[in-house]
């Protein structure tokens, strides 16, 4: 794994990119060496080898945008912040009835993050996201969402109606 092969992310910045290319080829994550190396030089140089806790800090650094910023805040930190990635916006889309297309890059729009904050329970905001990751990844599916299933289905726009849905 690349946390055995580089612990920190001084190692990570003096790693081999064509080493670690060949660590992440298997998760189709090749292209992503040099993104790492230069993420983990900014860590040493900037923030002493250590992942920043600041929302501005995070996207500061190489690679790192609203969604993993908002992510690391959320898993590493325990912060009280909401996650949105294209799972969640389905999620999100779904469960209030959101009319149009999902936004390419939903991390992005204020409104659906503010939506996803607006549900978060205080304190307990890394169980949530992960509750919701874990329920677009296995429920909420892209392409056959399982509203018999699903737990907040009484709740969902769209899985509320589920003769509805046979026509869809």
């Amino acid at each position: 794994s690349i946390l055995t092969h580089y612990p920190s992310p001084s190692e990570l910045a003096a790693a081999d990119a064509r080493h670690l290319q060949e660590i992440l080829a298997p998760l189709g994550l090749r292209y992503r060496a040099r993104e790492l190396i230069r993420l983990a030089e900014a860590l040493v140089e900037h923030h002493a080898g250590r992942v920043p806790c600041d929302f501005g800090e995070l996207k500061a650094l190489p690679g790192v945008g609203e969604y993993i910023a908002r992510a690391v805040l959320s898993f590493a930190f325990d912060e009280d912040v909401a996650v949105v990635d294209t799972n969640v916006a389905r999620f999100l889309y779904r469960i209030f009835g959101l009319e149009g297309p999902i936004p390419a890059n939903p991390a992005r729009k204020r409104a659906l993050s503010d939506l996803a904050a607006s549900l978060l329970p205080p304190g307990r905001s890394r169980e949530f996201n992960l509750a919701v990751l874990d329920l677009c990844a296995g429920v909420c599916t892209h392409r056959a969402p399982s509203c018999s299933s699903c737990p907040v289905a009484e709740s969902c726009h769209y899985g509320s109606d589920l003769e509805a849905l046979q026509t869809v």
